[in-house]
């Protein structure tokens, strides 16, 4: 299910090179949504981030089935934000493992927009499913994926001792 916006977007692929800056702006936060999520401290969680990022990216922006793409709004024509996805045509599946609007560009409607143009691009890729995770401490990112669609389908929960 795709949502409606009133938000006009392309998704223009980045340049490979780009990569790892993109990957640098965006460590941090997910980082410290680790180091909160899992009660570890934010170096054990960088740590986790870069082994984990080795282990996704083998071949950096070269890695088979990965796509990543600026957001660009349409008017004006601006860069808005960034999406990284894998899409595995085999399986139908896909899976959205970062999305992020600009500080200063959000509420305008380019994530639900973004949302649905990635929709279009892995339905015509030949997946039928699309997944991502959502940290509990980011109730605003959930409410924006329930609205567009997402549902949850299991709930991973700990606690610190």
């Amino acid at each position: 299910m795709s949502t409606a916006s009133t938000a006009k977007i392309v998704l223009r692929p980045i340049e490979p090179s780009d990569l790892p800056h993109v990957l640098s702006k965006t460590r941090p936060a997910y980082a410290a949504d680790r180091a909160n999520a899992d009660h570890i401290s934010l170096e054990e969680a960088a740590e986790f981030a870069e082994k984990q990022l080795t282990q996704i990216l083998p071949r950096g922006a070269e890695t088979p089935g990965h796509h990543f793409a600026w957001i660009v709004a349409v008017e004006p024509s601006e860069r808005v934000g960034f999406v990284w996805y894998f899409a595995d045509s085999q399986r139908g599946e896909a899976f959205i493992y970062d999305l992020w609007i600009d500080e200063g560009r959000r509420r305008r409607g380019y994530a639900s927009a973004a949302l649905s143009a990635i929709d279009d691009e892995v339905r015509q890729l030949g997946c039928e499913r699309i997944g991502l995770n959502v940290f509990a401490t980011n109730p605003g990112a959930a409410a924006l994926y329930r609205k567009c669609g997402f549902q949850a389908v299991t709930q991973y929960m700990n606690k610190r001792l």
